[in-house]
């Protein structure tokens, strides 16, 4: 049976070496605070979930030990600090035998070839040994001079591991702690003490079986430091092997004063087929925060469900390291366009359908201009206004809304009309300049009363290049042509051109009776329609 941190704490606690520690009646209140503190790992609680009471000699014990682990402040409620003396007396006694207590149970583990069990209790060395847990920042309070104080400091600047301390300089240190010049030097000496461990395997063998499977492995341990002990402990290198299942393949314990040149050793091991990795544990026993851990898989693909998240760091790395070939960025923005389009034609088709069928269903078909506009309860049209309160405002629009019959032709209509009544009225003009030019005009040499038949002279005038017509005023030959037409009495009336870059074209007044006239007369002949 696998034991968990809190079950190897709840054991420790009821060791007889604690027997002499007792609970009184006084110290209920303070343990009870205690155990409200929400920093605290493993509160006692009941199967409803809710805090208990102190009772026996070994909640307190567990809730003693936590509290230093978790680096608690002491209560402040009124006469806590009568009880003071005797939890710092209670915690001496306690964190003196328990090392030697945890070594027995893993001793006791190993025997049973229990993995997980003895894993739980070599974490709880290891903080009992650092007086902090291994997990958090409170591995830092094991080199000399830094306490609750400074490890706040150290936090607060991102500083939680011994990997990052390292990173610091003597000046940082100084900085950060607010000591003083030297201070610094003494702490980063303190720290250069602390071992690094490192282990690697090669797999020499590997058989597989019908239900089991046998592998041989070639184990390297090595460990550089510049002394075996630190704070006047002989110092130890643990290492484990276990595997998925929680079964201990094998366990060593040397010093570290052996491994000054690495050593190597060959294990053999047969699992069953089902177990999908094996586990090498290695670490210091005396000090906290120097566990590691590295893993053997038996399958390739028993790693599956991380299959994901490693491609898409592998595609991150892809992105970082290298850059992405023009033909494939074009191909990938011309798909996406594709798609894009695609998504467009389908909505409007969905939209043009929805709005088909409301037509149908209401009998009539919305018109464009109407389009996007919202009506009134009588059936007006609303007004573009943007009034706070169209029922008071003083706009008729505003409350009755817009007939939709009385409403304004659109401009564009309006303009298109002109144009079509001005080209008609062109073309009924150069009919007449053409009549015009038509009389006989006097020549030397030629009898004024002969004339070209008429549809010689049409053929002419269609052939000129230029269809503006001259200023009779400035060309005294049309100016005779006129006054013989006059003498003819045929009335033909000519219009000054404009100063528009663009000449118009004279038209005869005597088109009145045409359609749409007053407007044309309204606008003026020499207005410039485009």
């Amino acid at each position: 049976m696998s034991l968990k941190v809190n079950e190897i704490l709840t054991i420790l606690a009821n060791a007889s070496e604690f027997q002499s520690i007792r609970l009184k009646h006084n110290e209920k209140k303070l343990y009870r605070e205690i155990n409200a503190n929400p920093l605290l790992r493993y509160p006692l609680v009941d199967k409803k979930k809710q805090l208990m009471s102190i009772t026996s000699k070994e909640e307190k014990l567990s809730l003693l030990i936590q509290y230093e682990l978790s680096g608690l402040e002491f209560p402040s409620y009124k006469d806590a600090g009568k009880h003071h003396q005797t939890l710092v007396q209670d915690k001496m006694l306690v964190f003196r035998h328990a090392p030697r207590v945890l070594k027995c149970m893993i001793d006791c583990f190993i025997e049973k070839n229990d993995g997980n069990s003895l894993k739980s209790t070599l974490f709880l060395l290891r903080s009992v040994a650092g007086k902090g847990w291994e997990d958090t920042p409170m591995i830092l309070r094991q080199i000399n001079t830094i306490g609750l104080v400074s490890l706040r400091k150290l936090v607060s600047h991102g500083i939680c591991t011994f990997a990052d301390m390292e990173k610091l300089t003597e000046q940082q240190i100084e900085y950060y702690l607010s000591l003083r010049p030297g201070n610094g030097y003494k702490i980063k000496s303190d720290l250069q003490l602390i071992p690094s461990l490192s282990l690697t395997y090669n797999v020499e063998e590997k058989q597989v079986f019908q239900k089991t499977t046998s592998v041989s492995f070639r184990v390297e341990v090595q460990a550089g430091f510049k002394s075996s002990t630190w704070h006047g402990q002989q110092l130890c290198m643990l290492v484990m092997l276990k595997t998925d299942t929680g079964i201990l393949v094998d366990f060593r314990r040397t010093f570290l004063s052996k491994l000054k040149t690495p050593k190597a050793f060959r294990i053999s091991i047969q699992v069953e087929k089902d177990t999908k990795h094996i586990d090498f544990v290695y670490s210091c026993e005396q000090i906290g925060g120097t566990n590691h851990e590295t893993r053997f898989y038996f399958q390739e693909n028993c790693h599956d469900d991380l299959s994901k998240s490693s491609k898409i760091l592998d595609d991150i790395d892809y992105h970082q390291n290298s850059y992405i070939q023009p033909s494939t960025l074009s191909r990938v923005i011309a798909e996406t366009k594709d798609t894009d389009e695609d998504e467009d034609e389908d909505d409007d088709e969905e939209l043009i359908a929805l709005l088909t069928d409301k037509n149908a269903s209401t009998g009539k078909t919305a018109k464009p201009e109407d389009a996007g506009r919202s009506f009134l309860s009588n059936g007006n049209l609303k007004c573009h206004h943007t009034c706070k309160d169209k029922t008071t405002c003083r706009h008729l629009c505003c409350r009755e809304g817009i007939p939709r019959n009385n409403r304004r032709k659109s401009t564009k209509q309006n303009i298109s009309s002109i144009h079509e009544n001005t080209d008609h009225h062109e073309d009924l003009e150069e009919n007449a300049a053409i009549t015009s030019q038509n009389v006989d005009l006097p020549s030397t040499g030629t009898p004024s009363n002969v004339s070209e038949p008429s549809n010689l002279k049409t053929e002419k005038v269609l052939r000129q290049t230029d269809p503006v017509r001259e200023n009779p005023i400035r060309n005294p030959s049309l100016k005779t042509a006129l006054n013989h037409e006059n003498k003819s009495k045929q009335k033909v009336t000519y219009v000054i051109p404009s100063s528009s870059p663009k000449q118009s074209s004279p038209f005869d007044t005597s088109l009145s009776d045409t359609p749409n006239a007053d407007l044309l007369n309204f606008l003026g002949s020499d207005i410039e329609l485009t």
